[in-house]
């Protein structure tokens, strides 16, 4: 685990867990810029006020109509009981296969009714353009457990060079067969590393944002560690820093990649 620190207030709305000066100066380091998906980069609730928690998967099965199925429902309540607990991953992987096994005989145009348009958080698409813009090369990725179909068009849409999600076979007309394939909610380290290994990416130039408890072991792995708009309290002690709620989530990175790098960014950016 990071050395809890005294919070920092910074003028940019950025909590600091890390002394603001060393996270500061470890940013111009930074050139892997990897992010979790949902509530990190979208927020399904903006389409569908009605999701509880407004993630992928919800959405999804409420597309699929499986919210009313109460054989699905109940696999779902052991599911989310043992997901509190990383040490029963693997029993919860055994009942991920059969609550996913529910999806077969459904195509992906099915259970997208909700997922789009695409509902990022406000700046998302700001801060991708403004960071490919930049003179400096930052490799950027996308490490979810949302289905590998719907990474992908978010990775696209945004210009990532890298997405991985979870896969849901499909046979030869395009129905899902009920098997899926991914690291599961705890392996973000090992696709992490993975990501470093498959692209020869140093992991001690990352950047890692997440929001959820999920994403504690590649917070804890990468170089710096935000925490973006996060409700967890361990989430928040692991990060170096915290980005908040707002109009503007990820504006204050800018403003400093700007100040600490002004030569990278375009001359009439508005940063």
């Amino acid at each position: 685990m990071k050395k809890k620190m005294k919070k920092e207030k910074f003028s940019l709305g950025i909590i600091y867990r890390t002394p603001n000066i060393k996270v500061i100066r470890d940013l111009e380091d930074i050139s892997v810029l990897v992010f979790d998906l949902d509530k990190t980069l979208i927020d399904l609730s903006f389409n569908d006020p009605s999701l509880d928690e407004g993630v992928t998967w919800e959405a999804i099965e409420k597309a699929a109509g499986l919210h009313n199925n109460s054989e699905f429902n109940e696999l779902l309540k052991q599911h989310i009981e043992l997901a509190k607990s990383k040490h029963q991953d693997e029993e919860r992987k055994k009942l991920a296969k059969k609550k996913d096994y529910f999806y077969k005989g459904f195509t992906e145009k099915q259970v997208s009714k909700g997922l789009y348009p695409i509902p990022y958080l406000p700046n998302v698409k700001y801060f991708f353009n403004m960071i490919q813009k930049s003179r400096k090369k930052y490799f950027l990725a996308i490490l979810s457990s949302a289905p590998m179909f719907y990474v992908r068009k978010v990775g696209k849409d945004l210009g990532v060079d890298y997405t991985e999600g979870c896969k849901l076979f499909v046979d030869s007309k395009g129905y899902f067969t009920g098997k899926t394939k991914s690291n599961g909610l705890y392996g973000k380290k090992i696709s992490l590393e993975n990501l470093c290994e498959k692209e020869n990416l140093d992991i001690n130039e990352v950047l890692y944002h997440g929001d959820h408890r999920y994403d504690i072991d590649a917070l804890e792995s990468a170089r710096l560690a935000c925490a973006v708009k996060p409700f967890n309290r361990e989430v928040k002690e692991t990060a170096d820093f915290i980005l908040p709620d707002g109009d503007y989530v990820y504006h204050p990175i800018l403003k400093i990649l700007k100040f600490k790098n002004k030569s990278n960014f375009p001359n009439k950016s508005n940063v």
